[in-house]
């Protein structure tokens, strides 16, 4: 990320990548993040979440669209924790298609309401 040309970004677009975990740590590394973030079907799993949440430069994404990604009640806690950096400007949050409990999707809809998105996986 230490490219100058990812600081000019606004938005992001990696759907369906398989990237992993490790996609999230290297994000959360960047000093400036897109507005923008689409990372459905990565496998990010609560460990990506929870480095995206808490990227210091996450406070500036308005969409993060995390579709599929394996993600459970410990990556949803964590995207809208008490260290997350996600919550006062994030406009969209998705999780659908992720695992999800009621109480973890509860949550997120009490700290977000409208701004979060999520539907169970069928």
């Amino acid at each position: 990320m230490a490219h100058p040309a990812f600081a000019r970004l606004d938005v992001i677009e990696l759907d369906h990548n398989q990237l992993g975990p490790e996609a999230g740590a290297i994000l959360a590394r960047a000093p400036r993040l897109p507005l923008r973030i689409f990372l459905n079907g990565n496998r990010l799993g609560d460990a990506g979440a929870r480095a995206l949440a808490e990227a210091p430069a996450a406070a500036r994404v308005v969409d993060l669209l995390l579709q599929d990604n394996a993600i459970t009640d410990e990556g949803a806690h964590a995207l809208v924790g008490e260290s997350s950096q996600l919550v006062p400007t994030i406009s969209r949050l998705c999780l659908h298609d992720n695992a999800l409990g009621v109480a973890a999707a509860r949550d997120c809809t009490e700290k977000l309401g409208p701004r979060f998105c999520y539907a169970a996986p069928l």
